[in-house]
């Protein structure tokens, strides 16, 4: 299992979150005709705590999660709702996801709206 997994299980536990996507949730991509609105999450970064002799212990994820939509605020809705389910959860019993920012965009190209939001969640490496 991983911290990815663990978040992934957070979103679409969360009522709020499923009354408005199901489990549109993707890695890195939105599928080629997606049915909007939809989750799309990827990791930005990876840092490892390192410890004189031995490996890390401590992990920390910079995981974006990025809200579409085919309006602005259906895309907002969205966000408000993940921002509730994952900013201070607890994902596992070693660590914590905390929202590190948010931003607006648009796309050109399709005409619809997304939300971009990176957390920062710190775990223990197994």
């Amino acid at each position: 299992m991983s911290i990815e997994t663990d978040l992934l299980d957070i979103l679409e536990a969360n009522a709020g979150v499923s009354a408005l996507i199901g489990t549109r949730i993707y890695p890195m991509l939105l599928p080629q005709t997606p049915t909007l609105p939809a989750i799309v999450y990827s990791v930005i970064s990876t840092m490892r705590t390192a410890r004189h002799g031995g490996r890390a212990s401590i992990g920390e994820k910079r995981i974006q999660f990025s809200c579409w939509g085919s309006t602005y605020s259906g895309a907002k809705a969205l966000a408000d709702q993940v921002r509730l389910a994952l900013d201070g959860t607890k994902p596992t019993t070693e660590g914590a996801a905390l929202i590190a920012g948010e931003h607006d965009i648009y796309d050109t190209e399709t005409g619809w709206f997304h939300i971009s939001m990176d957390f920062m969640v710190q775990y223990q490496e197994t």
